[in-house]
Order: C-alpha cells, then sequence, then structure tokens
C-alpha cells in the first residue's frame, strides 16, 4: 500500500502545523481545517511540507522557513526555496558560501577573523589545488604549506 502525506495548515498564519501520514485510507479531515496533500518527491507542491513551512496557496507550494535574515535572503519563485539575495562570485563561485550576518559571500574560511583579516580579504582553499590560498576575488594570493 502507498504512504500519502498530508499537512495540516494553520487558516490564519498559512503555516504547516501537522503532517500526517496515512496508508491505504482516503483521509476524512473535520470540517472547518484545512489539510494540503505533500509529496516526498515535490513533484506537486514544489517543496514536501514540513512543520513551520508556509503553504502559498496562490502557487499551490511549501516554502521553508528562511535560513536567513528577512533582509539576506530572497524566495526563488521557481524553486520555492530562499535563496541569498546576492548571486554568487562569477570566477570560482565554488569558493565561497553566503553568510547571512555579513550578507555577503565569503570565501571559504582560513585564518577568519581572529587572524586580522577583512571579511573581503578571508583566504580559502582549493580542493582541486589545494596547496594555494585564493582571495574574495578569486585570485592566487599564495601557497600554503
Amino acid at each position: 500500500m502507498s504512504k500519502r502525506f498530508f499537512a495540516k495548515i494553520n487558516s490564519d498564519t498559512k503555516e504547516v502545523v501537522e503532517v500526517l501520514i496515512y496508508e491505504g485510507v482516503t483521509p476524512n479531515f473535520p470540517e472547518g481545517e484545512l489539510w494540503v496533500e505533500t509529496f516526498r518527491d515535490g513533484s506537486q507542491r514544489k517543496n514536501f511540507a514540513g512543520i513551520g513551512y508556509t503553504y502559498y496557496a496562490e502557487y499551490d507550494a511549501f516554502v521553508p522557513i528562511n535560513s536567513g535574515t528577512d533582509s539576506s535572503r530572497v524566495l526563488n519563485y521557481t524553486t520555492f526555496q530562499w535563496d541569498p539575495k546576492d548571486a554568487p562570485p562569477a570566477e570560482n563561485p565554488d569558493h565561497y558560501y553566503w553568510d547571512d550576518d555579513y550578507e555577503q559571500w565569503i570565501t571559504l574560511v582560513g585564518p577568519a577573523n581572529n587572524g586580522g583579516y577583512d571579511n573581503a580579504d578571508l583566504l580559502g582553499f582549493s580542493t582541486t589545488t589545494p596547496n594555494k590560498l585564493w582571495n574574495s576575488s578569486g585570485n592566487v594570493v599564495g601557497v600554503a604549506s
């Protein structure tokens, strides 16, 4: 028998407050409650619902909790995921991660802030060139020992 998943939606906040699994039965939900089926593979409603997600009825999509701050991330209306507000650097984008506190892309941390570097000068390491140090502009600035 196949499992079906349903999310209970708070009618005021549109927040998912419960997710239930039904196996082999057709659920009969109480009148006045909003329950929406959710799919583990995301084939419908964009994302599998989780507690705290928001249901956007106008897009028929479940949206996860914003993992950043209100100003550091924006909702991607294609994937319905929260993306960094700025695109990653075009050159060597895999050398960076998004920092929600600073609201900027930062290189993979080497010496970190306590090493006396500004965020823009943090050094990172590349897995393809592990002996080289890169700055936030994607330029080789030294050799790791």
